[in-house]
């Protein structure tokens, strides 16, 4: 799992795109993009599946774990996960992810997957910190 982190407008999310498009150069399988809406739908690449989170009405981290088993059961050959938007959906604080990070690891585990995940915060916990990128 890897953490893009940064305050709110300090380009996130964009990091997160060109990261999933510099993957998609160079992928096998199936890149995933999760966020809040569709509005992205026209700035990925179209190679890139975007999921509406919204569609789905995940509102806790069980919810989400579930939805992403769901997801990699049904799709084998995903090979990575971009979440734009994911604490907001949850209503998470990087101080109380500590099950989403647990969940996260243990779907990159049994699925040979990877998560990035674009996080607003201001500061990294020191828990997490092994996990962040520049």
């Amino acid at each position: 799992m890897k953490l893009i982190c940064g305050q709110k407008g300090s380009g996130k999310t964009e990091k997160l795109v060109n990261r999933a498009h510099a993957h998609c150069a160079v992928c096998k399988g199936v890149l995933v993009y999760l966020d809040k809406s569709n509005h992205r739908m026209h700035v990925l690449d179209r190679k890139i599946r975007l999921v509406d989170m919204s569609e789905y009405k995940i509102k806790t981290v069980e919810q989400f774990i579930a939805f992403a088993k769901g997801m990699l059961a049904l799709n084998y050959d995903i090979e990575h996960v971009y979440c734009d938007e994911l604490f907001s959906v949850l209503r998470l604080t990087v101080d109380d992810c500590q099950a989403l990070v647990d969940g996260i690891e243990k779907l990159e585990k049994d699925f040979s997957i990877e998560f990035t995940i674009a996080v607003t915060a201001d500061k990294i916990p020191e828990n997490l910190a092994q996990y962040e990128i520049a």
